[in-house]
């Protein structure tokens, strides 16, 4: 048999098109569009219905589109945004990028222990852009221990000084005198 629709090559057994897969029924047999017993032939089936365009094009620039969509109500008017700033890039020297030797940081570490004058010097060396990037960072641990230990030294003084409000029989140098020279 051959397709009326595509023109295929269709198995005597099979009803249905290989290549279109349109019905097909061999001769004499009923067919609902050309009646009983009428052979299949081009000129009796009716052509097929006309395929969509795949694509359709846009509408041409010169022609206004048929439909405009606003913008929604809600929506604000653009609002222009400042150019981004640059970025700055911080250049090291070769000097602030070396390493402490043991000296230097035996040396940093006496500084800091003298009382004010090592709270000065951590202040400087921690918060300076011109330093020795390990001084400075050796210098920020320093002032964080340094605030750890001022904490810890508030806090058990102020203990210290509860417990000697809650036991006025406590005698503070007769226990100083005992500790010390004893």
């Amino acid at each position: 048999m051959i397709c009326p629709i595509c023109g295929a090559l269709v198995d005597d057994t099979n009803n249905f098109c290989p290549g279109c897969g349109a019905q097909v029924s061999p001769a004499g047999e009923f067919s609902p569009s050309l009646g009983e017993g009428a052979p299949l032939s081009e000129a009796a089936v009716p052509p097929a219905p006309e395929a969509p365009p795949a694509y359709t094009p846009p509408p041409s620039a010169g022609a206004p589109a048929a439909v405009e969509e606003a913008p929604p109500a809600f929506m604000p008017a653009s609002i222009p945004c400042p150019p981004p700033k640059p970025v700055r890039q911080q250049v090291y020297t070769q000097k602030q990028l070396m390493p402490l030797s043991t000296g230097q940081a035996v040396l940093f570490s006496f500084i800091c222990a003298i009382p004010l004058v090592g709270l000065i010097c951590e202040f400087i060396w921690a918060f300076s852009t011109k330093t020795n990037l390990n001084r400075r960072a050796f210098a920020r641990a320093a002032l964080i221990w340094t605030a750890v230990f001022l904490a810890v030294a508030i806090i058990l003084a102020i203990v210290f000084l509860a417990f000697l409000a809650l036991n006025p029989q406590f005698d503070l140098r007769l226990f100083l005198m005992n500790t010390f020279f004893a």
